[in-house]
């Protein structure tokens, strides 16, 4: 492990630790102000750090026993959260900006997430490398493909 990925894993890890921090301060609100706005952006917010999670987790696990997530449970942390996170961020957009609309566009991301985590799990089970590789050079870092 050279000096870039020390770097590498442990900004990832920064930022998700942060991220996670934000959201939940965020979600937190909730309980105060009783607006579901709080909720629905702190679990965008969490969720869309995910993204980062795997280089986070494996730059862990190389440090405590190294190895790396294997790339199935790299792509799956990586990848089945966003549709939620962005279920999550329509939903609040639209009760802030445009109410009457909200349930065609969220029937719209709805099926769009449906889709992205049908195919995700197609290419996952029928050939990973369609959906990256994990970089031989950089351990805590994928190189995706064309999904």
């Amino acid at each position: 492990m050279d000096i870039v990925d020390i770097l590498q894993g442990s900004l990832s890890l920064i930022f998700v630790l942060i991220s996670f921090i934000i959201g939940v301060t965020i979600i937190s609100k909730y309980g105060k102000l009783k607006n579901r706005l709080y909720i629905l952006v702190g679990l965008c917010w969490v969720m869309l750090s995910t993204l980062w999670l795997p280089e986070a987790g494996s730059f862990l696990m190389t440090l405590f026993i190294q190895q790396t997530l294997t790339k199935e449970w790299y792509f799956i942390i990586g990848n089945v959260f966003v549709p939620v996170a962005l279920i999550c961020w329509v939903i609040a957009y639209t009760d802030m900006i445009n109410k009457e609309k909200q349930k065609i566009t969220v029937a719209l991301i709805l099926i769009f997430s449906f889709v992205f985590e049908g195919l995700f799990f197609y290419h996952f089970f029928l050939d990973i490398n369609l959906i990256g590789v994990i970089n031989p050079l950089r351990p805590f870092s994928a190189d995706l493909g064309y999904f």
